[in-house]
């Protein structure tokens, strides 16, 4: 029997060195975001300008982000921001995280580029 994995998809058009993770989907009706919701195994990052997929291991990611047990979640560092650069109905908020951070955390990130495909 093969091992079935669950992906979180994202896309941003600009790397900026963060990562947006997403509280909130629609804040004015209370709908929580991905961050809450998604039962991933794997968290995809891809930013369109550098052409670099970030592969993030999305149970450590949460379990950093939101605490276990009597540890503290670190996402709540970073202040809260809503996003409206694109044209959406709904408001989405979320966190914005440095990358850096996150790998500083010991949180399991690998690093593609386009020219790894060429190699």
């Amino acid at each position: 029997l093969s091992q079935q994995y669950g992906d979180e998809l994202k896309h941003e058009a600009k790397f900026t060195g963060n990562l947006f993770l997403e509280t909130w989907s629609n804040l004015p009706r209370r709908t929580l975001g991905w961050m809450y919701t998604s039962q991933a195994d794997w968290l995809f990052y891809f930013f369109a300008d550098t052409k670099e997929l970030f592969v993030i291991d999305f149970p450590a990611l949460w379990q950093w982000a939101f605490g276990v047990g009597e540890k503290d979640g670190a996402i709540y560092r970073y202040a809260e921001k809503t996003q409206n650069r694109n044209n959406q109905i709904n408001l989405t908020g979320g966190r914005v995280v440095p990358i850096i951070d996150i790998q500083a955390a010991r949180i399991p990130v690998k690093r593609y580029s386009a020219d790894d495909r060429r190699g």
